[in-house]
């Protein structure tokens, strides 16, 4: 979905509704809803007939008529047994449509997150996007929910009030009254009743209500957040547990869960006033019918079943008028709900059109023709504006390693992201060879979900791997126990420690050989000669595979062709740019 500028609510949240029902599913998507459609219409049609029975069914007990009574008895329990049919096919239909469109949408947020590097680029900017995870586990289910039961709760309210709305204009009839000397006479008088009621009802509701999509919103972020930062001590339990910070993070636990507190006192404070009215109302609904209708049978006009028919035809006509009186908090949800799915697509649109118009100052070209790494005219900044490197040329020659060192802080992190294309802040160009696998290596390695034989192929399929491969490789990096363990599935980030997980990096870099090894401190957690071990290694096993390293110890050196280092300058009130030091 694109996000345009000044685009209403409605507009934007269209762009979030159709694509289901144009997409692959469409005739799964189309033939759910009108089958839907089409019992809601078969359920009101019962609706009615019941209404109509309850008028010769009453009449029995005015008329004293057993006979009668007994075969309406019969008529209604077919009536009743086709209603509960009916209801009972279309919750379940709605279910179906409801778990086929989450699947859709989960589907198309999941693909608009991890494509393009959305992902890295929400995290960079954070406008909007906080805990997109929730955005794509929970919000979509309460989306598609929320959506279709409103959607079709509303498409009965108004089949009901068409029906039922002359029913009731007939059976009202009209009242008259004097008003100064004149005759004022008012047909279906009960009909202009129930509509004044519903407008004062609706009006009041949105005025009462308005402030909870506000809270809503508030609400899902904090729960969020709070959720997160469990998260986060689950996944950081080692740290936490050494530097015994237990009673730090009780505060920040306490610290986000006051402020879920605090807002939930804000809505619960406003429900007061949404429940005070939307009680009253209901109690007054169901006396006023029968007000308007009071003449009418002390007058002997009707009967007794009459009388209830009238009850019971103003009483869908009055719901449904009422719809959004009834369901405003629901509403208030599902607005909210929608609002965090729009900041969350558009957000991340806006990330994917900008890579793909190639907006982004920072070019990163593949060519055919080339065999070496050029950077030209490099401009690299931090987020904050900060200046890490300006007008930075280099080449990184094929065959040729080379090692990079310098303080820490001084953006060689960043220069590596650059290269891989994931750093968007700055200016430049980057020449890459396009029939070349670049390959990075951070500090700590990503470990995904899954067996270790997984985890050593990422991301490619660890099918295609001879288990004799896996045997030699993790001998070769000295993580021999680890082959009994290949077919095991466990949290690898936790079993594992870090220069396990360095080890295991290094493994992966050796069953993909690619052409370009970038090595961020990645050998980092393990002894020199376990480093030195892994880098004769590399060499042995990846002898087309150049070695581009940041790291800080001396003992490198002797590993790579040519050394970069990089010094930083720093003075009280200004900062000079890095000082490249090119050294063969």
């Amino acid at each position: 979905m694109s996000p345009k500028k000044n685009d209403s609510f409605s507009k934007r949240t269209w762009r979030l509704f159709y694509p289901f029902w144009l997409s692959e599913h469409k005739y799964w998507a189309w033939g759910l809803s009108l089958s839907i459609l089409g019992l809601v219409g078969v359920y009101v049609y019962l609706v009615l007939k019941l209404n109509y029975w309850s008028r010769e069914f009453y009449n029995t007990f005015t008329d004293l008529n057993l006979q009668e009574f007994y075969r309406l008895l019969v008529v209604f329990a077919g009536l009743a047994t086709m209603s509960i049919i009916t209801f009972t096919i279309k919750n379940y239909l709605v279910h179906v449509l409801e778990i086929r469109w989450r699947r859709y949408m989960t589907h198309q947020f999941t693909q608009l997150w991890l494509r393009h590097h959305a992902y890295y680029g929400l995290q960079l900017n954070g406008d909007g996007t906080d805990n997109p995870d929730q955005r794509i586990q929970q919000d979509i289910h309460l989306f598609t929910t929320q959506t279709a039961g409103l959607f079709f709760a509303f498409f009965r309210e108004f089949v009901l009030l068409i029906a039922f709305l002359g029913v009731l204009w007939v059976l009202s009839g009209e009242i008259s009254f004097t008003l100064n000397g004149n005759e004022v006479v008012i047909h279906g008088y009960m009909c202009w009743a129930a509509l004044l009621i519903s407008i004062v009802g609706t009006f009041i509701s949105v005025k009462v209500g308005r402030p909870l999509i506000r809270l809503d919103f508030q609400q899902e972020k904090r729960e969020a957040d709070f959720r997160y930062s469990l998260v986060r001590l689950r996944e950081n339990v080692e740290g936490v547990a050494l530097y015994e910070g237990e009673d730090r993070e009780d505060a920040i636990f306490a610290r986000r869960f006051r402020s879920i507190v605090r807002n939930y006192y804000r809505i619960i404070h406003r429900m007061l006033f949404v429940n005070f009215w939307t009680s009253g109302y209901g109690q007054v609904g169901a006396v006023i019918p029968a007000l308007l209708a009071a003449p009418k049978i002390f007058g002997g006009v009707i009967k007794f079943g009459g009388f209830m028919q009238i009850l019971g035809a103003y009483r869908y006509v009055q719901d449904a008028l009422s719809f959004i009186v009834d369901n405003f908090p629901i509403i208030a949800s599902w607005k909210a709900t929608t609002q965090r799915l729009l900041s969350f697509a558009e957000q991340a649109t806006i990330i994917r059109e900008r890579q793909l118009s190639g907006e982004s100052k920072i070019h990163v070209k593949r060519l055919a023709s080339l065999q070496n790494v050029e950077i030209s005219d490099l401009h690299v900044e931090l987020p904050n504006g900060e200046i890490l490197f300006d007008e930075f040329h280099c080449t990184f020659t094929k065959g040729k390693h080379t090692l990079i060192i310098g303080p820490s802080g001084t953006g060689k992190s960043t220069l590596f992201r650059t290269i891989a294309g994931i750093w968007p802040y700055g200016a430049g160009e980057i020449r890459v060879p396009k029939n070349d696998v670049l390959m990075f290596l951070p500090q700590k390695p990503y470990m995904p979900l899954g067996t270790l034989g997984e985890v050593l192929c990422y991301p490619n399929d660890y099918q295609q791997v001879p288990f004799e491969i896996f045997v030699d490789i993790l001998k070769k990096v000295d993580l021999t126990p680890l082959i009994r363990r290949v077919d095991e599935v466990n949290d690898w980030a936790r079993v594992l420690s870090l220069g396990e997980q360095q080890r295991v990096a290094i493994a992966r870099s050796l069953i993909q050989k690619p052409g370009w090894l970038f090595l961020d401190e990645a050998t980092s957690a393990m002894e020199e000669k376990a480093e030195a071990q892994l880098y004769k290694v590399l060499a042995e096993d990846l002898p087309r595979t150049t070695l581009v390293t940041i790291g800080h110890r001396s003992s490198l050196k002797k590993f790579h062709d040519h050394v970069i280092a990089v010094k930083r300058k720093l003075h009280v009130n200004t900062m000079e740019e890095p000082e490249i030091l090119v050294l063969e």
